[in-house]
């Protein structure tokens, strides 16, 4: 049985690992669009996705596309590391792992992609996965203040942002 899940959890990680020279393409684009170029970095980032199943070029490729598609790449990458770092849902303090910060990062993005689509409802989820995954995440906890504010829960708001002060 150990064998098998070890199997099931090599498989499930290749997705995030890049061969060499895939490696390079995805630091060429990343290069490339912290210069601006994001459609050359889009370029670069789809031509590893077309080589191989790999989850940095998806995440990436997420970051330079339109909201709908970047928020399907995002639930994509979102299930696999989740498969690979998340635990069994628990309540339980004593067996819930430490904080899940590719996760929480994610959640994060997928809720901007959902407030940028009008859909409020779909952000504040997505803001609440982020705090579950790595509660002490400062951009997350503000990004829910500033929603709570639009949603007009300005209380809700104004308690995140005294915590966020402290």
């Amino acid at each position: 049985m150990n064998r098998l899940f070890g199997l099931c959890l090599f498989l499930i990680s290749q997705a995030l690992l890049a061969s060499p020279e895939n490696r390079a393409l995805l630091e060429q684009g990343i290069a490339i669009a912290r210069k601006g170029d994001i459609a050359a970095a889009e370029v670069k980032f789809r031509l590893v996705l077309s080589r191989e199943d790999n989850d940095e070029a998806r995440y990436r490729l997420a970051q330079s596309l339109n909201l709908e598609e970047a928020g399907k790449l995002l639930e994509h990458s979102i299930k696999l590391v989740a498969a690979i770092h998340a635990p069994i849902n628990t309540d339980d303090l004593r067996t819930r792992r430490p904080p899940v910060v590719e996760l929480a990062h994610r959640f994060l993005y997928l809720s901007l992609v959902r407030w940028g689509l009008e859909d409020r409802t779909g952000a504040l989820n997505a803001l609440n996965r982020a705090l579950y995954w790595y509660p002490d995440f400062k951009e997350a906890q503000y990004n829910r203040a500033c929603l709570f504010v639009e949603l007009g829960r300005g209380a809700d708001a104004d308690l995140i942002f005294q915590r966020l002060k402290r």
